[in-house]
């Protein structure tokens, strides 16, 4: 089964120990725009900022890119 990116970016920050407030500015996005991304409410997340989440999160690209539950698990 194939994970969603929000869902996906909601785990990579919460395996990270990060609250939305804590994440937000070492991205660079308000605390509603990540809020948004990780409902699925925004279809086009900008890449640079998809860098970013993974820097952040400690998580390879590739994890986000690939959708798969089972790496998200």
């Amino acid at each position: 089964m194939t994970a969603s990116l929000g869902t996906l970016i909601r785990t990579a920050r919460e395996d990270a120990g990060l609250t939305r407030e804590a994440m937000s500015p070492h991205i660079g996005v308000t605390l509603r725009t990540l809020a948004r991304w990780e409902r699925d409410e925004t279809e086009n997340i900008p890449m640079l900022k998809m860098i970013d989440v993974a820097r952040v999160t400690g998580k390879p690209l590739s994890f986000f890119l690939n959708g798969d539950s089972e790496v998200a698990a």
